[in-house]
Order: structure tokens, then C-alpha cells, then sequence
């Protein structure tokens, strides 16, 4: 790529924002530019909370069939939601999308931060969501209730191998049904004992400045997420071709040749929402290196305007 990831972060700090967007030479350069400022700008420091699992495996990106299982396996993790059926025999299917995910990521990191398996929803969800850059009404409100069913529909079964052996369990994510009995309101909601302890003992730090940067970008999210937990545990550099990156994140695309470009836009949108990462793309796929966590040092956010 002509734009060097590399070196947006450190000339934002040399060059504050309005001086790098003038001199950005293309609409891809500015979008990554603004993607930066925005996580290196934060001054709150506010962060969520993933599983590992969720961090190395994904969600579909679009609806699949409604009885469908989904599998997913990397590395030591394999995450496999089943949709279940409601009390009348109706299936909703496994969720999807970018609302999908940041709901969870909010359900993860109210587990973590409250410690509690209550978690709040009407006005606390609302509030998270839109801090993530979600407006709460009409057909959005509508996508988030309709991904809250089928996360409240999903029996979820995780592995995930440690050097202490396999750490296994299935549950489902949460307790009774993120619907009151208001039509127009999303009350309250208990996480599953063992979907809450799983996520309070191994929580994984990310940025929500970063969370809100990439907006509604679901596979740059998957590869936020991925990248926060897989730079900083690495102890050597390592290289993983496109196949490999493929059969991970090609969320049904078939051909290497149809998802790769999404791949690389999405793929630098994580970088620009990551500051300390190290990891470059070269002609067999990407190599990795060893890196700091995303929630890094406040120097970052130390930027000239």
C-alpha cells in the first residue's frame, strides 16, 4: 500500500490533525488519518472487556439460515453457537453484524467492570451503544432488539486450550430475555453463571475509543479484537499466509480473490485504531510481532491539534 501504516501515528504526533489531513493524498490516507486521531486524541482512557475467545474467533457478518450452527475454530479456540427455539417452535439464528458484537462487548465488559451477572440494560445499553456511535431509534433500535433475540436464543459452547489443559463449557449467554414487557423498552438481563465467570477470569482489554473509531466495520472490529489479544502474548514475530487469514475471517466469501481488498481496508482500520501495534502486510499474508496492548500509555493521547 502507498500509505505507510507505520508511520500515521507518529506523524500525527508530529503533525497534529489538520496538518496531516491536508497533506493526506487520498480519501482511504484521510480515513485511517481520522481513525487514528480519534484513538490517539481520547483523554478518558475508558476500556471494554472481550473474551479470549471472542477476541480469536468471529460472528458471521450477515444473517445465515435460522437453524444453522456456527463453528468457528483458531488456534486453541473454537467458539460454536446453536440457535435454540422459542417457546412456539420459532428459530431466530445465530447473531450477526456489527450490533451483534457490540453487544456483546458490552455484556462482557459490564460483567467485568460491575462484577455482577445483572447487567442494566434500558438506559445503560442505550447509553454504550451510542457512545459507540449507534443511534438508538428507528430501523437501528429495530436491528438491536432483533440481535438481542437471537443472543438471548443461542446456547454457546467454547474450548480453549491453556497450558494448564482445555478449558471447555456450553451455556447459553444469558439468563431469561433482554425483552420487558414494554414493547418499546429493553429493561435488564442476567448473564449465565458460566458465560459470567468465564469473561471475569479471563478478560481481555480494549479501547472503546478505539471500538467507537471503527464504527459499525464488523470484520475491522474481528480484527481489532484479534490483534489486542494476539500482538501482546506473542514472544517471536510470526507470519500467517492468506489462506490461513482466509479460513479465519472470510466470513463466507469463497474466493481469496473476492475478500481480500475488504480484508486490507478492514485490516489497516485496525491498525490505525491500535497505536502500538506492530504487524506489517506483505506478499504471502501478514507477519505479526510482538507488541503492547492496545490500552496503552497516555502518551498517546497526547496528541497537537
Amino acid at each position: 500500500m502507498g500509505f505507510q501504516m507505520g508511520s500515521i501515528h507518529r506523524r500525527l504526533e508530529e503533525l497534529g490533525q489538520e496538518r496531516l489531513l491536508l497533506e493526506t493524498a487520498s480519501p482511504e490516507e484521510r480515513r485511517l488519518a481520522e481513525i487514528a486521531y480519534a484513538v490517539m486524541s481520547d483523554d478518558r482512557g475508558d476500556r471494554a472487556f472481550a473474551h479470549p475467545v471472542m477476541c480469536l474467533t468471529t460472528l458471521p457478518h450477515r444473517g445465515r439460515p435460522n437453524r444453522e450452527v456456527w463453528i468457528r475454530t483458531n488456534g486453541p479456540a473454537t467458539l460454536t453457537i446453536q440457535p435454540t427455539s422459542d417457546r412456539y417452535g420459532n428459530y431466530f439464528g445465530v447473531p450477526y453484524g456489527s450490533k451483534a458484537r457490540l453487544i456483546l462487548l458490552f455484556l462482557q465488559t459490564e460483567a467485568v467492570k460491575r462484577g455482577t451477572r445483572q447487567v442494566e440494560l434500558g438506559h445503560s445499553m442505550r447509553s454504550w451503544l451510542s457512545r459507540m456511535g449507534v443511534a438508538i431509534g428507528g430501523k437501528n433500535l429495530a436491528e438491536v432488539r432483533a440481535q438481542a433475540r437471537r443472543i438471548e436464543r443461542s446456547l454457546i459452547s467454547v474450548s480453549f486450550e491453556e497450558a494448564s489443559g482445555v478449558v471447555s463449557w456450553q451455556d447459553t449467554i444469558v439468563r431469561g430475555s433482554f425483552q420487558s414487557g414494554s414493547e418499546n423498552e429493553i429493561m435488564a438481563v442476567e448473564l449465565s453463571e458460566t458465560f459470567f465467570n468465564a469473561i471475569k477470569d479471563r478478560p481481555v482489554p480494549v479501547s472503546e475509543a478505539a471500538i467507537r473509531a471503527l464504527g459499525e466495520q464488523s470484520l475491522a472490529i474481528d480484527l481489532y479484537l484479534w490483534l489486542a489479544y494476539r500482538l501482546h502474548v506473542l514472544e517471536r514475530p510470526i507470519s500467517l499466509s492468506w489462506a490461513s487469514l482466509h479460513g479465519q475471517f472470510g466470513g463466507g466469501v469463497n474466493l481469496v480473490k473476492h475478500w481480500k481488498p475488504k480484508f486490507l481496508r478492514s485490516f489497516t482500520a485496525a491498525l490505525a485504531a491500535y497505536p502500538t501495534a506492530k504487524a506489517e502486510l506483505t506478499s504471502h499474508g501478514v507477519r505479526l510481532f510482538p507488541s503492547p496492548p492496545p490500552t496503552g500509555p497516555a502518551r498517546l493521547r497526547t496528541v497537537r491539534t
